[in-house]
């Protein structure tokens, strides 16, 4: 209970530290997708291994700049869609930051929170 029965909602992203890709559960959500022409195993949390179908790219739009979501894997089998912290912070140039309230987004040049 709690999670939809149809998947996680196209714009539910989680931020996931420990991720090392960026993982979506329906290709369909994107408008660049490659079906892979083998599947590529995703290993979760619990051990478990899901089969990735494709391959997206997406954006998400912010006042400052896009933020580019890279070499999306997508598994329908995947409950969550996640946003790999390290891979954000590397296609991106920018640096994510906890504290109590939450977190944000900074450029990593300037410092300056953008998201």
């Amino acid at each position: 209970s709690g999670v939809p029965s149809s998947g996680p909602q196209a714009t539910e992203w989680f931020l996931d530290t420990s991720a090392t890709s960026h993982m979506a559960s329906n290709a369909g959500n994107f408008t660049r997708s490659l079906p892979l022409s083998r599947s590529a195993p995703i290993t979760v949390g619990n051990g478990a291994s899901l089969p990735a179908t494709h391959q997206a790219t997406t954006s998400i739009d912010i006042a400052h700049s896009p933020l580019h979501l890279n070499n999306i894997l997508v598994s329908p089998a995947l409950v969550k869609n996640l946003i790999s912290v390290r891979s954000l912070t590397r296609d991106n140039n920018v640096s994510v930051e906890f504290d109590p309230l939450g977190f944000s987004i900074k450029d990593l040049p300037t410092h300056t929170v953008i998201l």
